[in-house]
């Protein structure tokens, strides 16, 4: 597969929609791994809990209420790299329905 560089400010924000046209959630953070070759992103993170991911105040979660996190938080998302369609950055898209990617 062919490697493609792509900005991360052009994503930050940016609204997916799954292969039904059906909205999933901002680009809020994105976690990647250093390698010998650079940093490859591994995880997109969707939703407001990304957000204060990027920010760094997922510890004050718990001062707006119950910390689902981990536990099926419905605000936050976690896309693999491979899920998403990045062929155009400016409208970002998942290879699979938003109920799949649940479900894995």
């Amino acid at each position: 597969m062919k490697r493609r560089r792509v900005r991360l400010q052009d994503l930050l924000g940016r609204s997916v929609y799954d292969t039904n046209s059906e909205r999933v959630g901002r680009i809020e953070e994105l976690e990647a791994e250093q390698t010998g070759d650079g940093c490859h992103v591994t995880m997109f993170v969707l939703g407001g809990s990304g957000l204060l991911e990027r920010l760094a105040v997922g510890g004050f979660k718990r001062l707006f209420g119950p910390s689902r996190g981990e536990k099926g938080d419905a605000k936050a998302q976690r896309v693999p790299w491979q899920q998403m369609d990045l062929s155009n950055p400016k409208r970002p898209k998942l290879r699979c329905t938003k109920a799949e990617l649940e479900e894995s």
